[in-house]
């Protein structure tokens, strides 16, 4: 009797968990928008950094997009250290459209306090670009935990990543190459995110709870 418990609860447990995990390997991605560059993820306050005097986002983008969107704006070295802005493989993220941006603060960049180095992620989708995910304030020397989802665009179709940087305190008077900097990176995801297949799962269960079921008998 204790052992046909014993394996009640297991294949209960078992279930759960594969429910679970396919919960858990799909996470929330503000770039499934797809209604274009305008619709920017919810602001993160706290990433903010220190207030800046009527700053946000949502303007900068607004105010800027002729040059931040322009397919010859290009302006690398003003903050970030050239060769240094790369997108890497997410490898704590089962979904292989999941990166990083590394990136290194140049030597010869001072910061006021309170004052911070803006970096913005876009992605080129038909004509236009969409910002990836919330931007984020570099005050040191590395760029930390930038996570990002790429779109699955197929082997033949690169993801066009662009990214923009400028000074927080500045950003009233933005001039390309002189205190904003524009760098392009292309990224090409050979397979698409693959589905949880439930009744593959199933069937690991189904084998696991025999190997089990035999072991107690």
């Amino acid at each position: 009797m204790i052992k046909k418990l014993m394996f009640v609860l297991l294949v209960m447990v078992l279930l759960t968990a594969g429910t679970v995990f396919s919960m858990a390997d799909d996470p929330v991605n503000p770039s499934d928008n797809k209604s274009g560059w305008s619709d920017m993820p919810v602001t993160n306050n706290t990433d903010e950094g220190l207030y800046i005097d009527e700053y946000s986002s949502e303007t900068v983008i607004d105010q800027y997009s002729g040059v931040f969107f322009d397919e010859e704006s290009q302006a690398g070295g003003v903050y970030l250290a050239e060769g240094e802005i790369k997108l890497v493989k997410d490898e704590d993220s089962t979904n292989i459209q999941d990166y990083k941006l590394t990136a290194t603060m140049m030597d010869t960049v001072e910061l006021s306090d309170g004052d911070s180095i803006i970096v913005m992620i876009f992605v080129k989708t038909e004509d236009t670009y969409k910002l990836l995910t919330i931007p984020k304030n570099l005050t040191s020397t590395w760029l930390r935990w930038y996570k990002i989802r790429l779109p699955y665009t197929g082997k033949d179709n690169p993801n066009h990543v662009r990214v923009v940087a400028f000074q927080k305190s500045q950003w009233k008077s933005l001039e390309l190459g002189v205190n904003l900097e524009v760098t392009d990176l292309s990224e090409i995801i050979e397979n698409g995110n693959k589905n949880f297949n439930f009744r593959g799962s199933l069937k690991n269960c189904n084998d696991t709870i025999k190997q089990v079921g035999n072991i107690l008998h």
